[in-house]
């Protein structure tokens, strides 16, 4: 039998209709494409919305820290921003080893902050959860009310957060811990920008240096208000000896 009579006149007109370029290939429908264009117009929509959500927000944020002398330091959001933010006020931490440190402290005083775990039952169930912020770049927003008060509690310092949020504006994080020696001249700063239905991010916040240029302005009025035409005379004249 050779390879023509495996084929039958039937077979290859099934064939042919099978590779026709538009046989039996729906096309969309007027109605489909208004909904996939639609939807394309809504996605666009939102986006724009997010991006000039995230624009008002950064503006009343940056207004606010300059209001209060302070400002940005800016940090990538990379799931660390906090521990980054944090640590900038921190000479014996970076973000590593401020997050473990900030873990180990919650896991050892879990009692504490059990009211920030409310989906927990037990704290195993918390000790359990928390294990998984141990890895670099993770995020939990069941932690999120809770690290500035571990923070605030660790350092013995107060933790002073400016936000992009009408209500509250700042947030003032005072330590519970009575064991902890308190430093309430040295507070932390962090700036939060928190855009309705967006993840929060946290970013440095330092106080403003001010310019040299402002101290010799001083320097010089001090100068020209205090020191008599006399010992001008005499720093300039007679070889610059009295």
């Amino acid at each position: 039998m050779d390879d023509e009579s495996l084929c039958s006149d039937s077979d290859e007109e099934t064939l042919a209709a099978l590779l026709s370029a538009d046989a039996d290939i729906p096309s969309n429908t007027g109605a489909e494409e208004a909904a996939l264009s639609a939807a394309i117009d809504a996605s666009r929509t939102e986006n724009n919305l997010r991006q000039l959500a995230l624009r008002i927000n950064n503006e009343k944020l940056n207004r606010r820290l300059e209001v209060n002398g302070m400002e940005r330091q800016e940090v990538s959001a990379d799931g660390n921003c906090f521990f980054k933010a944090a640590s900038l006020h921190l000479a014996a931490h970076d973000e590593v080893t401020l997050r473990e440190t900030l873990c180990q402290h919650i896991v050892q005083n879990i009692h504490i902050y059990m009211e920030y775990f409310p989906d927990c039952s037990s704290a195993n169930f918390a000790i359990q959860d928390l294990s998984n912020m141990l890895l670099s770049g993770t995020w939990n927003l069941k932690f999120n009310d809770a690290l500035p008060l571990a923070l605030a509690n660790l350092t013995g310092r107060r933790v002073k957060i400016f936000t992009s949020k009408q209500e509250p504006a700042t947030w003032d994080v005072t330590p519970t811990v009575t064991s902890v020696k308190h430093d309430e001249a040295s507070p932390i700063y962090l700036a939060m920008l928190a855009p309705t239905g967006q993840p929060e991010h946290y970013d440095g916040c330092l106080a403003k240096r001010r310019h040299i240029s402002s101290v010799w302005d001083f320097t010089a009025a001090f100068r020209k208000k205090h020191f008599s035409p006399s010992l001008s005379s005499c720093a300039s004249g007679l070889n610059r000896r009295c």
